[in-house]
């Protein structure tokens, strides 16, 4: 089935919509939606710190995406996906390889590149028996590079693609 899958950066008025996924994605992070959009609320405003996209299918938001910028501003970044969510309909279809690569394309091309910056790697981190390990590596080649142990509900793992591997997983330059 060939789907209209849109991913494009979010704004103000998505947050409440961003809030109900993340509640649907991870109901156990935070107790209720106050606590959620309160959460979402607080990562946006802190743009260029953080940044938001958002994955539309026929003007259905169905995923969100954050991209967190570690480090300060330097010319060369470095970047971490620190959260994302695809609704329980629409999981195991691509829509999450899609919304990290496009999502990560956008940032590159149109926050990286106009401030002559470059993007250096991409830091995840995920739960040790994540299935979701699976889509970071076919979306950007990242690789397990350590875990911690007792993080959150269990033990953490820390993966990593440097810009070679986000080269061949994108198939641009960056």
């Amino acid at each position: 089935m060939a789907y209209n899958f849109l991913v494009e950066r979010a704004i103000e008025d998505d947050l409440e919509e961003i809030a109900g996924l993340n509640r649907e994605c991870f109901p156990d992070d935070n107790p209720d939606f106050g606590r959620a959009y309160g959460w979402i609320k607080a990562h946006f405003v802190g743009t260029n710190l953080h940044t938001y996209f958002v994955g539309m299918l026929d003007e259905r938001m169905v995923g969100y995406i954050q991209w967190t910028r570690l480090g300060g501003f330097r010319n060369e970044a470095v970047l971490e996906l620190d959260d994302i969510g695809v609704t329980e309909e629409f999981r195991g279809k691509g829509f999450g390889t899609q919304l990290i690569q496009k999502s990560l394309i956008d940032y590159v091309e149109h926050t990286l590149k106009p401030a002559g910056e470059t993007l250096r790697l991409v830091k995840v981190g995920t739960g040790a028996s994540n299935d979701a390990q699976r889509v970071y590596r076919t979306a950007l080649g990242a690789e397990v590079s350590s875990t911690d142990r007792d993080v959150y509900d269990g033990d953490e793992v820390n993966m990593f693609a440097r810009k070679a591997q986000l080269e061949q997983a994108l198939g641009i330059s960056l």
